[in-house]
């Protein structure tokens, strides 16, 4: 566990603080900030942590003079953090009332803070949380091409934070449900209340996003899901989670690991290490070192391993007749998970075909729109985020257009005189999800 932290005093009428911990990414960083800094509304500090690399931090200094503002406040460490110690640095300077981090190629939507403003003062939440814009760079390698994905219109709801934890922690819900840090405001006084039990926020997790997604469920009774959003998941070619997934042999990749302690940290937990380093692996790890941080009874928020195991294991086809199935090999040698993986192959070599629900399928209740770029001439963060700010002020009018009915939009477009300008927009969206639909 690391060592104990106590945060900035909360400084009066300060209400946001914007943290955004960085490693030498100054060309998507820059960006970031311009969304940051595109708001209408006026007390909120970003904080600048910048964890990189003596050349690269240079860099960095050069995009913090560039854009001259004195709402960017600065901070560099002493020396190079681990991922997980560069985020309880940034927590550490923030001063405000409610505190939310974005990673340096995300971003807000512009003026959007006035509105989450409005909704806190409207109802108080503990933590309000964004419905997930995704927009993955043109850099980005997850994807084939560029693209956006905006969330479709519903109204504000409470989510209760335990159920959503216990839902996470059987592996029927995607982690991105937490009230994560990580995309949410969060009210200082919770965050506090943890230093003072725990010594840190973050503690020695390797996820500091998911790690703090758990914590704040655990310790909160719901959370705010807004009708619109506001941040911006960003997905470029230097981000820590791609690397994992898609490129485990890039040097992001193996210094995320190696700062983070990663092979170490599962092998405490036996949990399997592989080679593509999986999401589910990193919340089961999470949770498992929550409940021994926090002393949570076993049996609050109990691990469906049957399913991690599925999820694990799944196959996107039919299964008629095979007896080996593949990434299986990594849960070899742990006892764990030897009863599991003897049904999983009897069910399968019998041809008991089923489909297992893997949970990063099940997301938030959020259906999605799914948009590309470039028919905007959308290059950055910044481009985006001025995007979804023209597409959330025409949000009444984003409807899910089935086949049944285009035909009627249509004629209400020519009677209601809709603008010329979201009529445009809409006739640029690629396709909505979720249903077989047809573009205008």
């Amino acid at each position: 566990m690391s060592d104990d932290i106590k945060m900035s005093s909360y400084t009066q009428g300060l209400m946001f603080s914007v943290c955004v911990p960085t490693r030498n990414r100054a060309d998507t960083l820059e960006y970031c900030l311009k969304t940051l800094l595109h708001q209408d509304f006026d007390e909120f500090e970003i904080v600048v942590s910048d964890n990189s690399d003596a050349a690269e931090s240079e860099l960095t200094q050069s995009v913090i003079e560039k854009l001259n503002s004195d709402k960017i406040k600065y901070y560099r460490p002493e020396r190079i953090l681990s991922m997980t110690e560069n985020f309880e640095f940034t927590l550490d300077k923030a001063r405000g009332k409610y505190i939310l981090f974005l990673g340096d190629d995300d971003g807000l939507v512009t003026n959007s803070l006035k509105y989450v403003y409005n909704k806190i003062k409207e109802k108080s939440p503990d933590i309000i949380k964004s419905p997930n814009i995704v927009y993955y760079w043109p850099s980005s390698f997850v994807v084939d091409q560029t693209m956006l994905t905006f969330p479709v219109r519903r109204p504000d709801f409470y989510l209760s934070s335990r159920e959503v934890l216990a839902q996470v922690s059987s592996f029927d819900l995607n982690y991105y449900a937490l009230p994560m840090i990580y995309y949410s405001f969060v009210n200082r006084e919770i965050i506090e209340h943890i230093i003072d039990k725990s010594g840190s926020f973050f503690q020695d997790s390797i996820s500091p996003d998911i790690y703090s997604g758990i914590l704040l469920a655990h310790y909160t009774e719901s959370y705010l899901l807004t009708e619109k959003p506001f941040t911006i998941s960003g997905l470029s070619d230097k981000s820590n989670g791609s690397n994992s997934m898609k490129k485990p042999d890039s040097e992001i990749s193996k210094e995320f690991k190696k700062q983070q302690k990663l092979v170490e940290k599962f092998k405490k937990f036996e949990i399997p290490t592989t080679h593509k380093s999986g999401f589910d692996n990193t919340v089961l790890f999470e949770i498992l070192l929550f409940k021994e941080n926090h002393k949570v009874k076993p049996d609050l928020y109990p691990i469906d391993y049957h399913k991690f195991v599925f999820n694990k294991t799944y196959l996107s086809d039919v299964i008629n007749n095979i007896s080996e199935l593949p990434n299986t090999h990594e849960f070899i040698g742990y006892q764990r998970f030897e009863s599991i993986l003897k049904d999983l192959k009897q069910k399968i070599i019998s041809k008991q075909v089923f489909y297992p629900q893997t949970s990063s399928s099940r997301n938030l209740l959020v259906n999605k729109i799914h948009i590309d770029p470039n028919l905007f001439h959308a290059e950055n963060v910044y481009d985006i985020s001025c995007l979804c700010e023209k597409i959330c002020q025409n949000y009444g009018h984003l409807q899910m257009l089935t086949l049944k009915n285009i035909d009627g939009y249509l004629k209400k477009r020519r009677k209601n005189k809709i603008k010329t300008e979201l009529i445009t927009m809409l006739k640029k969206i690629r396709y909505f999800s979720g249903e077989l639909l047809r573009m205008i």
